[in-house]
């Protein structure tokens, strides 16, 4: 098999490396890549630092990356990356998952001033959609 796939047994189970995929099979097709979910927790700005957590339902033990954008939006904007690497125990019992999934990201020095908007992403694991994480867009001012 390969990336959107399923062997006939996967139907409506988690996919795994065992039958090349990743997703959620759904009945008589492949698998459904499923977006990743993520909640953006506080922007500190006393210590210029940004904290939440995230993950890929279709690769829920995985750490995914996290993009940063300020003032805007995607393909401009882009202020930096980090990966929700973190070990958040929390999340893991919310979702019955395993893994690292929190993330911090230090604010870059030309943001230490005035007021700006911060937009935080959640990258899919599979290349699909990468939406905003929970409490995204948030306003900052120092």
């Amino acid at each position: 098999p390969g990336s959107g796939c399923c062997t006939p047994s996967c139907n409506g189970t988690p996919c795994g490396a065992s039958d090349g995929c990743s997703g959620t099979c759904a009945l008589g097709s492949g698998c459904v890549n499923t977006a990743p979910r993520g909640y953006l927790d506080v922007i500190d700005v006393v210590a210029s630092n940004v904290a939440g957590w995230a993950y890929d339902p279709d690769t829920p033990s995985l750490s995914i990356d996290i993009h940063f954008y300020v003032d805007g939006t995607a393909p401009g904007d882009f202020a930096g990356a980090a990966s929700a690497n973190l070990f958040r125990p929390d999340v893991n019992a919310a979702f019955g998952i395993t893994g690292n999934h929190g993330f911090n990201w230090s604010i870059p020095a030309p943001y230490r001033s005035g007021t700006h908007t911060l937009y935080v992403f959640a990258l899919d694991s599979a290349g699909g959609s990468n939406p905003q994480v929970d409490q995204s867009p948030m306003v900052f001012s120092y």
